[in-house]
């Protein structure tokens, strides 16, 4: 049984002026090819793709781009190639949303084969959210919805509407529902929550204006770590296809590591034998 937030960390019920919800918005940026080529492509060479060929689905990536016909050159895992317009690419590339609802579907149909209730990437969410919960809002103060008259706030949703009210335990229960399934949405309502606070405890001094400044400052980076950790999984399976390194754009950081690693135990090695020669030089002199 996976515990939920509310009982690894009981809320705190504040009065009035204490206790706040969401904000939405989110990016979605979609390039359109002009009539006109452009010099650089909209998207990078390394950019994977996912497409069907009669039943069954190709993992793919841009090997180059021509700016003059405005094409994409595609390489398969099965060695096959083609080229793909703007367009054609726009449907079937892994980037973004599509990215994300691709590992979630992923994920879920792994989970089902094991009989697990929950996938991965909602483990990952709860995961996060629990740290953020625990780290950012150490005082339970938007672990539950606001309701009004409990909390001392009667015009509470005259300020901040019913529709736009968000929560830290709703956002639990919309990954367990499968509601969110994307770090993205989940960064989303977190940003209302901490938006909501802030609207209506509008002074700056207000320990909930504060707090709310807090639990995004906390929970910046908790995603931005989430959101590396699926990439990761992405890079992973295409890896797997294509039995080779994925050549794109990619936090290098793990490789460095290992390369640091080797070279200091190198380093260590080759002063462990110069110490080896001159303890034997040093036997032969006293000889």
């Amino acid at each position: 049984k996976i515990p939920t937030l509310i009982s690894l960390y009981p809320s705190i019920l504040v009065a009035p002026s204490t206790i706040q919800q969401p904000m939405n918005m989110s990016p979605a940026t979609s390039s359109s090819s002009n009539s006109t080529a452009p010099t650089s492509p909209a998207y990078p060479i390394g950019t994977i793709l996912r497409k069907k060929f009669v039943k069954q689905y190709f993992f793919g990536r841009v090997e180059s781009y021509r700016p003059t016909e405005d094409y994409y050159h595609i390489v398969y895992e099965d060695g096959d190639r083609e080229d793909l317009t703007f367009d054609e690419l726009e449907n079937a590339a892994l980037v973004g949303e599509a990215a994300g609802d691709f590992l979630f579907e992923h994920a879920s149909a792994k989970a089902a084969s094991v009989g697990s209730a929950m996938n991965t990437v909602q483990l990952l969410l709860l995961d996060t959210l629990r740290k953020i919960c625990k780290n950012g809002d150490p005082y339970g103060y938007f672990r539950v919805p606001v309701q009004p008259e409990l909390h001392e706030c009667l015009d509470y949703h005259s300020i901040v509407p019913v529709e736009e009210s968000m929560d830290l335990g709703t956002m639990e229960q919309k990954i367990r529902d499968g509601s969110v399934t994307q770090v993205g949405e989940l960064e989303r309502l977190l940003k209302q929550v901490s938006a909501n606070a802030k609207k209506y405890n509008n002074d700056k001094l207000h320990p909930v204006h504060k707090a709310a400044l807090n639990l995004e400052k906390t929970a910046d980076p908790l995603f931005q770590n989430a959101q590396k950790n699926l990439d990761k999984t992405l890079k992973s399976m295409v890896q797997n296809a294509f039995g080779d390194e994925v050549n794109y754009a990619e936090d290098s950081s793990g490789d460095e590591k290992e390369q640091k690693k080797k070279k200091e135990k190198e380093r260590r090695k080759k002063k462990t034998k110069r110490k080896k020669k001159k303890k034997e030089k040093k036997k032969k002199k006293k000889k």
